[in-house]
């Protein structure tokens, strides 16, 4: 997988080919390269609702060009945390 590692987030790029099977696997390997990250303070379970909410939205069609690639950020509002809380839950019952 390719992405770039920046100071308050990961940009995943063409994220939306991989399947949920191997997100924590992928995001591990991220991990490995940059341990010290702010971003992995958040949750395993909040970051692959974040990677599904995205990857829902590229099936479905939903501004692919933004969609097709998944910014994982440290800090987010509490809206968002609930809108990918929400609909992340939803993804991974629906996503491949």
């Amino acid at each position: 997988m390719k992405y770039k590692i920046y100071s308050d987030r990961v940009k995943l790029y063409w994220s939306c080919l991989y399947p949920k099977g191997i997100f924590r696997e992928e995001l591990e390997g991220v991990r490995e390269q940059s341990p010290s990250l702010p971003l992995w303070n958040r949750s395993d379970g909040s970051l692959v609702r974040e990677w599904a909410a995205h990857n829902l939205a590229y099936a479905l069609g939903v501004r692919r060009d933004k969609t097709a690639d998944c910014d994982l950020e440290y800090s987010q509002k509490w809206y968002v945390k609930l809108l990918y809380g929400v609909v992340g839950t939803i993804a991974l019952w629906v996503i491949k």
